[in-house]
């Protein structure tokens, strides 16, 4: 019974669902690792990172904005719509500018990037639609399925078919059913009317400003390297970088775990009486779940860590040292607990976005 009311609340379910999402790209990942040669998979890996990383910045913070919304259960309605006309306005304007930027810095790449332009727009706007169902209380079913739908099925295209733009193209045509699917539900199975209002666009980017800025640092953070790295690394160095990464990335899921668990039980003890020592005590409670466990996994990774690459394909393996430069940073952001989730669903914008902003620095200097 305890574990039926934890996933009905939704903060538990909108940050799970990350989770999910992390292994349906784990998988796509390695589908393309398999089945493209390490140019083509390197190609394919960089334009990927960079349709995803403006994914991610077209929502203007919006959907982090809701996840704290969640968190104090208050009504999401209005806000929901308030946050899909917001996110709709910059899936618009990103999509133009990079569909404009593609002709002038797309280089050899310009093709597949055009190709894989129309997903970032059809995820984008799919992306905002699903605020409205999450506004209605709907968080599993929007979020999982938005998390999991694209690359599921892109990663079984891929063991058929190992032509990059084909794929590329595929992505689109999947977004497009991801879209048309989204519609469905709202307006056929909920019958929700659609409406737009973009009269209070700056009030409601000023709500989710803040997020905006942090949802920015977070893209430099987790795609930047890969993006930056495009512009003067082989494609097959960039293909062995991006997988490398992602192999490390499984330490993340020990963090994603625990915070499914305990950011619910913050909430509502933030909430109940602020900063208190049971709060103190319960996310010195997050810091130990999420650091055992990654430790663990970090010195299996680094014994099997060759062993995992090169099942993955021969050109990858040989690259230990790189993955343990991955896999140090991803224990790092395990033991520091959920301090970021806590501090975004208690309201804590600030310190949220000065401790993502001093990660950012960090990034940039190393």
């Amino acid at each position: 019974m305890k574990l039926l009311k934890l996933f009905k609340n939704k903060a538990v379910l909108a940050v799970a669902a990350r989770g999910v999402g992390f292994l349906a790209s784990f998988v796509l990942s390695y589908a393309i690792a398999k089945n493209f040669d390490l140019s083509d998979a390197g190609s394919f890996l960089w334009a990927m990172a960079i349709v995803t990383a403006l994914t991610t910045v077209s929502s203007l913070g919006t959907g982090q904005h809701l996840v704290r919304a969640a968190a104090s259960e208050k009504d999401m309605t209005q806000e929901s719509f308030d946050m899909f006309s917001l996110s709709f306005f910059g899936v618009v304007i990103t999509f133009i500018f990079f569909f404009v930027s593609c002709f002038f810095w797309g280089g050899d790449n310009r093709e597949l990037l055009l190709y894989l332009a129309p997903s970032l727009f059809l995820i984008g706007v799919a992306s905002s639609l699903s605020y409205i169902i999450q506004g209605l209380g709907y968080v599993k079913s929007s979020l999982l399925f938005l998390t999991t739908f694209t690359p599921a099925f892109l990663s079984l295209y891929i063991f058929y078919n190992d032509n990059i733009l084909d794929v590329a193209l595929a992505r689109s045509a999947i977004s497009l059913l991801l879209l048309v699917t989204v519609f469905f539900v709202i307006y056929f199975i909920l019958k929700v009317r659609l409406r737009f209002d973009f009269r209070n666009l700056l009030s409601t980017f000023s709500r989710a400003r803040s997020l905006f800025m942090v949802a920015i640092s977070l893209m430099i953070i987790s795609w930047g390297g890969q993006v930056v790295s495009g512009f003067y690394l082989s494609s097959e160095d960039l293909a062995r970088l991006s997988i490398t990464q992602k192999v490390s990335m499984a330490l993340g899921a020990v963090l994603i775990g625990v915070n499914a668990y305990i950011s619910p039980k913050f909430a509502r003890e933030y909430r109940a009486s602020g900063v208190s020592e049971r709060l103190r005590n319960l996310y010195a409670k997050t810091v130990f779940s999420s650091t055992i466990p990654a430790v663990v996994m970090f010195f299996l990774l680094i014994y099997y860590g060759d062993d995992l690459l090169s099942y993955i394909g021969a050109g990858y393996s040989g690259y230990s040292g790189l993955l343990l430069i991955f896999l140090v940073g991803q224990l790092v952001n395990a033991c520091t607990g959920s301090a970021q989730n806590l501090l975004n669903m208690s309201g804590n914008d600030n310190l949220y976005k000065n401790s993502v902003f001093v990660a950012t620095v960090v990034f940039f200097i190393l």
